[in-house]
């Protein structure tokens, strides 16, 4: 099995026009579609709260639901901190939606991830049980089939504050699963 590309990131915020918008101007994100969140996600997120929750998806032409925005009393933050996102005439950084994204100039798509954690051992060794490959750089950064996931070896200290642009809070990424080969090694 292997694990990637990461397909979409999805974050709780407070109110969803306001958060949407910023996707849009910020990131060069459009709008593309609208509903409720799914009651499968919401509870594989053990949040009873998401289910049906009104809900976002942003992206572009190519990958239409790169982002997906549901609309939340703050539940508890993830430890997702930041998204490297590549978009058509996109570079630099932004800070919004509790996150820390780098921009890069390309074909739409979602190329890193960092999570921070306190035990990134255990991290490590859970992204590798699902099909991160070996360590790449350094022990702390995990190629997938297309991007990588890169762990910080520090507890989660994530305040929505004023330094926001957006208030929100990752939930989680979702990424593809799939066999490369009929055996795993």
């Amino acid at each position: 099995m292997q694990l990637g590309p990461i397909l979409q990131v999805i974050v709780a915020v407070p109110a969803l026009a306001p958060a949407a918008d910023w996707a849009e101007s910020a990131l060069g994100l459009v709008l593309t579609g609208h509903g409720r969140f799914p009651r499968e996600t919401a509870l594989t997120l053990g949040s009873t709260a998401l289910v049906d929750a009104p809900c976002v998806a942003l992206g572009a032409a190519t990958a239409p639901a790169l982002l997906l925005l549901v609309e939340a009393a703050a539940p508890a933050a993830g430890g997702w901190t930041g998204l490297e996102l590549r978009m058509p005439e996109a570079a630099g950084t932004r800070r919004g939606l509790g996150l820390d994204w780098s921009l890069a100039s390309g074909a739409p798509a979602l190329l890193a991830a960092t999570l921070c954690t306190a035990d990134p051992r255990s991290a490590r060794g859970y992204y590798r049980g699902l099909g991160a490959a070996a360590p790449a750089q350094s022990p702390w950064q995990l190629p997938l089939r297309e991007g990588c996931l890169r762990l910080q070896a520090q507890a989660l200290d994530r305040r929505v504050d004023g330094a926001d642009a957006v208030a929100g809070r990752p939930l989680a990424l979702l990424m593809t699963r799939g066999s490369v080969s009929a055996t795993l090694p």
